[in-house]
C-alpha cells in the first residue's frame, strides 16, 4: 500500500470526516458526479533521509487534501476535522510506521462560478508532513 492509501484509510475511519464527506475523497481528481463536499488528495514529495554512510529507514511524504465545499464555514469545518484526524498522529496506519504526522500549513482559494451559475466553490488545503518508516534496499 502507498502513504497516500494509508491515510485515505485513516480518514475513511474517522467518522467527523465521513460524516460530511462520506465516502468521496479521492485522489488527484473529483468524481464525475461527486457533489460537494469532498476531498481531493495527491502526493507532492517523498524525500528520503539521507546520512553519508548508509541508507536511512525513514523517509518524509509531504501529502496535499484539498477539501472542497460549498461555502468557506464548511470548507474550514472540514479541514479542521482532518486536522484532527491527522496531526499529531503516530503509529501504525494501514502498512506503514508513522513516525510523526503533522499538518505543515494551511490556505484557502476559492474557485468562481461557472457560466450561469452564482455558485463557485470554496477550497480549504492542508499540508501533511508524514515521517514514516521504508524499507531500505540491501546493495545497489
Amino acid at each position: 500500500m502507498t502513504i497516500e492509501a494509508d491515510i485515505f484509510t485513516h480518514l475513511t475511519a474517522t467518522t467527523s470526516v465521513t460524516a460530511i464527506v462520506g465516502t468521496k475523497i479521492r485522489p488527484n481528481i473529483a468524481g464525475v458526479n461527486d457533489a460537494l463536499p469532498y476531498i481531493i488528495y495527491e502526493r507532492l514529495a517523498t524525500d528520503p533521509e539521507i546520512h553519508l554512510l548508509a541508507g536511512s529507514n525513514r523517509a518524509n511524504t509531504r501529502i496535499s487534501l484539498d477539501c472542497f465545499s460549498e461555502t468557506y464555514s464548511s470548507a474550514q469545518d472540514l479541514a479542521d476535522n482532518v486536522f484532527l484526524a491527522l496531526h499529531g498522529k503516530t503509529g501504525v496506519i494501514g502498512s506503514h510506521r508513522f513516525d510523526s504526522i503533522f499538518i505543515e500549513n494551511r490556505f484557502d482559494d476559492y474557485i468562481p462560478p461557472k457560466q450561469a451559475s452564482d455558485t463557485g466553490t470554496h477550497v480549504a488545503s492542508l499540508t501533511v508532513s508524514a515521517w514514516h518508516s521504508v524499507t531500505v534496499p540491501s546493495s545497489l
